[in-house]
């Protein structure tokens, strides 16, 4: 008898709300996961959206569609075109919202994992986890060097 064991990966860390731009549009038709394949895969700017009667064929897809199609598929691509349709759709980058979705799965799976298996999961270099582990990501960015000599007089 197995039990089914929820298995939980970085991008479960990623919250809609960490997302910019108009990702939050696309969530609810192609899902979370799907969002962030097509912010790898083609964000970084304006996405084209004309208005269209009907997607039932390939050969249908003309502009942004082309560009969705290849990553969410047809059925998808036609609810994206039903639902947002018409209208043009800004998709920033979106590096920083994942580095942000990849630190708190390490931070929350720390003492639950090895730390390269977190590295091989998260795509962080090791060292990478290490200093996230060892709460230096912040820190190392924003604190004075106690050894620095002070500017003021």
């Amino acid at each position: 008898m197995s039990e089914t064991m929820a298995v939980t990966t970085w991008l479960d860390e990623l919250k809609p709300d960490d997302l910019r731009g108009d990702y939050a549009e696309l969530v609810p038709i192609i899902g979370l996961e799907l969002t962030v394949r097509v912010a790898e895969e083609i964000g970084g700017g304006p996405l084209l959206l004309p208005y269209v009667a009907e997607i039932s064929h390939p050969d249908h897809l003309r502009s942004g569609y082309l560009d969705l199609y290849p990553i969410i598929g047809l059925e998808l691509t036609a609810a994206v075109a039903a639902s947002l349709g018409g209208g043009q759709l800004y998709l920033p980058q979106v590096r920083h919202a994942l580095k942000v979705a990849k630190e708190r799965y390490v931070k929350n799976h720390d003492r639950v994992q090895n730390r390269r298996q977190l590295a091989r999961e998260t795509g962080l270099s090791v060292r990478q986890v290490y200093r996230i582990c060892e709460g230096k990501t912040q820190q190392r960015r924003s604190a004075v060097d106690p050894r620095q000599m002070s500017l003021a007089i």
